[in-house]
């Protein structure tokens, strides 16, 4: 390469490294005043800000969700003949779950036990502390 031999490359290289140093720590000692920032860029920055605070917020909420979410109804649904409209009432459960409950209600016959509900495909463990307080089966 060039007729240059592995010590002088050796020696260059080295040269040409530490001149690359020299400059990264010249420029990065060098003291540049901040750009300037107008108000729109700033009220822009803080929206976003706040908007992730929300969010950082909302998901620590959603942890005690459970809890919080666990109300009772004025009167209990019987999850054995109530139509979907009814258990649409229940706290958590939806049109698309109703409407499973009812098609594995009339697949299966009616719940012999409240944790029966657990069977049908959505309705965990935390979905079932949601609505136990508020389901028969009479």
């Amino acid at each position: 390469m060039g007729g240059f031999s592995r010590l002088q490359l050796s020696a260059l290289f080295i040269l040409v490294a530490f001149y690359l140093l020299g400059v990264g720590f010249r420029e990065w000692r060098t003291q540049r005043p901040l750009p300037a920032i107008d108000q729109r860029t700033m009220a822009r920055f803080k929206f976003v800000a706040d908007s992730l605070n929300e969010i950082k917020h909302k998901t620590i909420k959603s942890k005690k969700r459970v809890k919080k979410h666990r109300k009772k109804l004025a009167r209990k649904i019987n999850i054995n003949s109530a139509p979907v409209q009814d258990l649409i009432l229940l706290p958590g459960i939806g049109q698309t779950l109703a409407k499973r409950i009812v098609k594995y209600r009339s697949d299966h016959g009616p719940f012999h036990t409240d944790k029966d509900i657990k069977k049908v495909k959505g309705i965990g463990e935390k979905k079932f502390l949601l609505i136990k307080e508020n389901i028969i089966l009479h």
